[in-house]
C-alpha cells in the first residue's frame, strides 16, 4: 500500500513543477552579445625580401640574440617572483637525484 502511494506522488511530481514556473512569473528578457564583435579580418601582409632579412637578424645579432632576450625576460620574471636565478643554464632542466635510491 505504501508502494502504491509513492507513485502517486511521482505521477504529480511533474505538474507540481508547471505550477511552481507559472506562480514565478516570466524569466527574464536575454540578452545575446556576439564573441566575434570585435573580430578583424586578416589583413594580409607584404612579404619582405628573405636576404634583407636574414640581413636584418645577422645585424641584430642572430637568433642567439633573440635567445639572449628570452632568457633575460625569463630571469626577470623568476627576480619579480622572489625566485633565484641559477648561473647553470641547464639548471632546471632535470630533478635532483635523491639519495634514498639504491
Amino acid at each position: 500500500m505504501h508502494f502504491i502511494s509513492s507513485l502517486r506522488w511521482l505521477a504529480l511530481w511533474p505538474l507540481m513543477g508547471a505550477a511552481a514556473a507559472v506562480a514565478q512569473g516570466a524569466p527574464a528578457a536575454l540578452t545575446f552579445s556576439s564573441a566575434l564583435k570585435d573580430y578583424q579580418r586578416f589583413a594580409d601582409e607584404e612579404p619582405a625580401a628573405w636576404r634583407e632579412s636574414n640581413d636584418k637578424v645577422r645585424g641584430i645579432g642572430g637568433w642567439r640574440e633573440y635567445a639572449k632576450e628570452a632568457a633575460a625576460a625569463t630571469a626577470d620574471a623568476k627576480n619579480e617572483a622572489g625566485a633565484e636565478v641559477k648561473a647553470d643554464p641547464h639548471a632546471g632542466h632535470h630533478p635532483p637525484a635523491t639519495k634514498d635510491k639504491p
